[in-house]
């Protein structure tokens, strides 16, 4: 049944593979993917280990949905200790392979140590395989997928894997999927490489027993029809449909012409390479910056007279950032580490957050689109992805589909504030981690400098001016506090204990 799917945990060092069910408990306190994900990466992973150090854990896992027809845009979720910001790094990347995953017998991956040479994981039917990655390290993206299918015999497999940049452990490196969508802008494609793990690859043909089959297709003939005509909804270039601001305010300060030209010339040539390109553009424009401001001269980068306009230069740059090379091993480090190198001056012409490479649009929710926080953490532990949700016209504040998918598709029965308790717990379990790894309150602020740029969502320059960094300050700890996600209120046994994590509060003291 869609409940009997296995944990795998996979020691790379030892090469060895233990496979264990999971328990039913689990499904009640976390669901699955991204919840069941970060108790996973809390429980195995040492705190204050190197991100890049063989004692960092990845945990691959799908959501209690994916596979089924609740679930027809996929997520997986991919966790671990992040190398960019030394916080906890979670990615939703969109596509097939957590339903392959499913279907070849696991919901979960727990990948622990490091391979003494490039691997690649075969995930099949029940069992695990660790496989000699040497022919394919090197290789490109692309490459890589068509070597692995001819090593395999197979055409039919699910793909996660790095290119070069992950290999070289550029700290900004992402994965890729066969699918052709990416992510990892915190660096997860260099624990990957830090691991020696070129892939991770997928074929499954056991098939999820569902609880209630007609339900499940009565309910989605009823969402499909939902989103007939969509297509004929006037897509103006002034608007957009998933934020609740225009587009035309915010291209002008962030997405300017110059970067958006650098990054769909070389958006290909980037994701090949294994990294994100927003950071890579990023990057670029700063290096530009301090070159055209003389904090950088160019007979320091080994690229002649690098400019704008030079392709070759420009070209060259991002090989060299990938396979870190000359300047572009500076660069690789990310902006914070780079600029300890190149002068804290630098840091005025780069913004970073937490080490983050700064977004175009400034969301409300860090790193994501402008939903209610319960709402996305239930997606993320069903699997369903949050483009699947806004096509079907879901309503976000009202859990009534998500309680009928999982008990068409599973038998198992929560209720509306069961669900909220559990969305709570899992931002909890990730708090917790990150106050493990020594985040304070001040790791989430913008240098001094950013408060002299206004940003022009749905404030007025006044409005923003008002805003200094003391007052800023004040009000996410007033936000910390009224969440309870304050060290003070958190980090406590009994705390621990009413979430139902007892079993953490262990781990999160040592």
């Amino acid at each position: 049944m869609a409940l009997n799917r296995k944990i795998a945990h996979i020691d790379l060092k030892r090469k060895k593979i233990n496979i264990h069910p999971i328990p039913l408990e689990w499904r009640r306190r976390f669901l699955g993917g991204r919840g069941t994900g970060a108790y996973l990466l809390s429980k195995y992973a040492l705190p204050k280990c190197d991100p890049l150090g063989a004692e960092n854990v990845i945990v691959i896992s799908a959501g209690l949905l994916d596979g089924t027809l609740a679930a027809p845009l996929g997520c997986t979720s991919i966790m671990a200790k992040s190398p960019l910001t030394n916080l906890l790094s979670q990615l939703q990347l969109k596509g097939l392979f957590a339903s392959e995953m499913r279907w070849a017998g696991f919901d979960h991956l727990v990948i622990t140590h490091r391979a003494k040479q490039p691997v690649y994981l075969y995930i099949h039917n029940g069992r695990v395989e660790i496989r000699d990655a040497k022919i394919i390290w090197g290789e490109n993206v692309s490459n890589t997928q068509e070597l692995i299918r001819k090593d395999l015999r197979y055409q039919d497999v699910r793909i996660l894997g790095i290119g070069p940049a992950g290999e070289n452990l550029v700290r900004f490196a992402t994965i890729l999927t066969d699918q052709n969508t990416f992510s990892g802008r915190t660096g997860m494609g260099a624990v990957f490489g830090s691991k020696n793990i070129k892939a991770v690859v997928c074929r499954g043909t056991t098939d999820l027993e569902i609880k209630q089959p007609e339900e499940v297709l009565k309910f989605t003939r009823k969402i499909v029809g939902q989103v007939a005509g969509a297509n004929k909804k006037d897509l103006s270039p002034k608007e957009s449909l998933r934020l609740n601001l225009s587009i035309g305010e915010v291209v002008p300060t962030r997405l300017t012409e110059s970067r958006f030209n650098l990054l769909t010339k070389y958006d290909s040539l980037i994701k090949e390479l294994g990294m994100d390109t927003l950071a890579v553009t990023e990057i670029l424009h700063w290096m530009f910056a301090l070159i055209e401001k003389g904090i950088i001269r160019v007979k320091d980068t080994t690229v002649p007279k690098l400019s704008r306009g030079d392709s070759h230069a420009v070209r060259k740059m991002i090989y060299d950032i990938a396979f870190r090379k000359g300047y572009g091993d500076i660069l690789a480090k990310g902006p914070f580490r780079a600029a300890g190198l190149i002068g804290d001056s630098s840091l005025e012409y780069f913004l970073p957050v937490k080490w983050l490479i700064k977004l175009y649009v400034e969301y409300p929710s860090e790193m994501n689109f402008s939903r209610d926080e319960e709402n996305e953490m239930i997606l993320n532990c069903l699997g369903i992805s949050p483009d699947a949700h806004d096509d079907f016209h879901f309503d976000k504040y009202d859990f009534s589909w998500a309680i009928e998918q999982i008990s068409y598709n599973t038998g198992l029965i929560f209720s509306d504030k069961e669900l909220r308790k559990i969305a709570h717990r899992c931002y909890a379990i990730e708090r917790l981690y990150n106050i493990r790894e020594t985040m304070t309150c001040s790791s989430n602020f913008h240098p001094d400098c950013s408060f002299d740029v206004p940003l022009r969502l749905e404030m007025t320059n006044s409005q923003w001016d008002s805003i200094d960094l003391k007052t800023f300050k004040r009000m996410v700890g007033d936000y910390y506090r009224q969440r309870k996600w304050d060290k003070k209120t958190l980090f406590k046994a009994g705390v621990f204990k009413k979430l139902e994590i007892a079993d953490l509060w262990s781990a999160a003291k040592r």
